[in-house]
């Protein structure tokens, strides 16, 4: 009975490893088709949208629960930079955003500060460091109020 119960976990931790294996190699190759790398320059259209004031509303959705409307400065600064960005449909990637954003310019943004980017039914751009610096500040600040 031993021998039975023996011989069975040990098939299973072979069937295990190589499932691990087999999934790991499909991760890898998947994510390895891209890089990402911060913006040394803004990527910003060429005549950026301006004149809009502080009762502007944004929408920061953390996950499916959890979300928090603002208006003000914070709203603006958020909002400028999003609806500026030049996005690049064939810059779209399979990384998921960390963060989806509505704007009263647009809806759906997404957000990712880890991997740098952000992206619309435009396409996809990279942001500097500067706008991932102030992205992640009125995000902290928002995921406060909630």
């Amino acid at each position: 009975m031993k021998r039975i119960f023996i011989t069975f976990i040990s098939i299973l931790l072979i069937l295990l490893l190589c499932a691990c294996e087999s999934i790991d190699s499909g991760l890898q190759s998947s994510t390895s088709e891209h890089t990402h790398q911060i913006a040394a320059k803004e990527q910003t259209v060429s005549e950026p949208i301006s004149g809009y004031c502080g009762n502007t509303i944004t929408t920061i959705y953390f996950d499916e629960n959890n979300s928090y409307e603002f208006w003000g400065g914070e709203s603006v600064t958020m909002t400028d930079i999003l609806v500026n960005l030049d996005y690049d449909k064939n810059k779209l990637c399979k990384c998921l955003p960390e963060y989806t954003v509505d704007t009263e310019f647009g809806t759906g943004y997404g957000i990712n500060l880890t991997e740098g980017y952000a992206r619309c039914d435009k396409g996809q751009a990279d942001l500097t460091e500067e706008q991932i610096d102030k992205l992640k500040e009125i995000i902290i600040w928002a995921k406060d109020k909630v």
